[in-house]
């Protein structure tokens, strides 16, 4: 069975793509994709059948650690650094973030496309100055 739409919501919010239609507008009187979209659409409707339980696996992984990155109940930890003979800490919260971005990888690794280079919530994007004159 092929990764359902839901999935691949997941898959295009882990990897940093927009939830927006694959085609954007025309070049060259053919659709032209969003960004590097393309790629990450090709690969889940092409995806091999015995890829998928490895896909899935990864996309599990990925939402499992964005979950416990944006558990409410993290924030009031995240301002206590310890409670009592209790010490939190604090690399404890980067070393999430990392083990999140290492599951993202490798999921595009699974899926053989890129994680999206401009998404800004990865510290993506393209600054160029602009000159007048």
């Amino acid at each position: 069975m092929p990764l359902t739409p839901e999935e691949k919501v997941r898959v295009r919010y882990h990897l940093g793509y927009a939830e927006v239609n694959e085609y954007t507008g025309f070049v060259a009187g053919g659709p032209a994709g969003l960004q590097s979209a393309w790629q990450v659409e090709g690969s889940m409707n092409r995806l091999l059948e015995a890829s998928l339980p490895l896909v899935r696996s990864k996309l599990a992984a990925c939402d499992a650690l964005d979950d416990s990155r944006s558990d409410e109940d993290m924030v009031d930890v995240a301002l206590v650094t310890k409670l009592g003979d209790i010490e939190i800490s604090p690399l404890s919260f980067e070393h999430r973030d990392r083990m999140y971005q290492q599951r993202v990888a490798e999921l595009a690794r699974a899926l053989g496309v890129t994680v999206n280079p401009f998404d800004p919530a990865r510290g993506g994007g393209l600054n160029v100055s602009v000159r007048h004159g």
